[in-house]
């Protein structure tokens, strides 16, 4: 029950269209998830931002995957938390102070402000469990003690949170990106940490209409395994093809200057809760993964059946590039 409760919290508290519940409506809602999911939009479009399906991967695999973790003060007295509520997203490292993200992971009609407070996030990285076990804690403890390149994960709090200044939800999350900036250094470039390592941005000067039509992609996250569910225990990745511009504008209205679409028509598999701002990525001829994408929406109604919507990387790298040179590296 402790789970199921976590993985109605942060399908609650994920996106901005969120409405409060009481205690009885939550009792409710926890036997008809799917049905309570797709009665939050307050929107006209039936969409919703939810990144299914996927096969667990192994601890190191990905290792520039981020769990962004936000505990979101809900009732305060005299400034002291009474309750708060979780909200996963994912991410991904881009060097040793800053994280990318989607926007709408921080903004949240229902906790207002403090959602996009830093203090209220950390970042978790070298690991895909939802929550480090007590056997790892302990080990971890000893590590961060003794020697920190052994660390088995780490655990960073937010500093900063910076969100696109042109973010805008009303109009299907258009420049749904974000950076946060971490309180200190991780080893993203340490051999002794092959855990913990940066992910590749495209070009933008080459890569901005790449990959081609139909090139299997990869996006990870701690998204849900089957429609209407919670949050995994562990990180999952699904493969998924990119999809024509064309098509994909058409399908959802958009302009795909800014925006990639990847996924299948009427098939059980897609993006979910927890995935929301995690990396979608495309492999160079090298063998190089480039991340093309970050999860922004797909269908309320039936995810998993729609291709989903990524913010373009390649668009924004100028300003990702540009942020982190303003806002610096300490």
């Amino acid at each position: 029950m402790k789970w199921l409760l976590l993985a109605f919290v942060c399908c609650l508290v994920v996106y901005g269209e969120a409405k409060q519940v009481t205690q009885s409506e939550e009792k409710k809602a926890l036997n008809e998830l799917d049905e309570f999911i797709s009665s939050l939009s307050e929107k006209e479009v039936d969409t919703l931002k939810r990144v299914i399906g996927g096969e667990t991967i192994a601890r190191g695999e990905w290792p520039w995957l981020v769990l962004l973790h936000g505990d979101i003060p809900t009732r305060t007295f005299w400034g002291v938390t009474i309750s708060s509520a979780d909200v996963y997203c994912g991410g991904s490292l881009l060097n040793d102070r800053w994280v990318l993200s989607a926007a709408h992971c921080f903004v949240s009609d229902s906790l207002g402000s403090k959602a996009k407070e830093p203090r209220y996030w950390e970042a978790k990285m070298g690991d895909v469990d939802l929550e480090m076990g007590i056997i790892d804690s302990i080990f971890n403890w000893f590590d961060d003690k003794f020697d920190d390149d052994a660390l088995l994960e780490w655990e960073i709090d937010a500093t900063k949170i910076i969100i696109h200044p042109s973010y805008n939800p009303d109009q299907k999350w258009l420049n749904d990106i974000a950076l946060v900036k971490l309180e200190e250094d991780v080893p993203s470039g340490s051999v002794e940490q092959p855990h913990v390592q940066a992910v590749t941005l495209p070009d933008p000067e080459t890569e901005l209409s790449w990959p081609a039509d139909g090139t299997e992609c990869v996006m990870k996250g701690w998204g849900c395994t089957q429609a209407g569910g919670g949050v995994s225990d562990y990180a999952m990745a699904i493969e998924i093809p990119k999809v024509n511009d064309a098509s994909c504008g058409s399908m959802w209205g958009i302009s795909t200057d800014s925006r990639i679409c990847a996924g299948h028509n009427l098939q059980t598999i897609g993006i979910c809760p927890g995935d929301s701002g995690g990396p979608l990525v495309a492999p160079r001829d090298d063998g190089t993964w480039v991340q093309i994408g970050i999860a922004s929406f797909t269908s309320a109604s039936r995810p998993g059946q729609y291709p989903g919507v990524f913010t373009r990387v390649a668009y924004y790298e100028p300003w990702i590039r540009e942020t982190i040179q303003q806002h610096g590296m300490k």
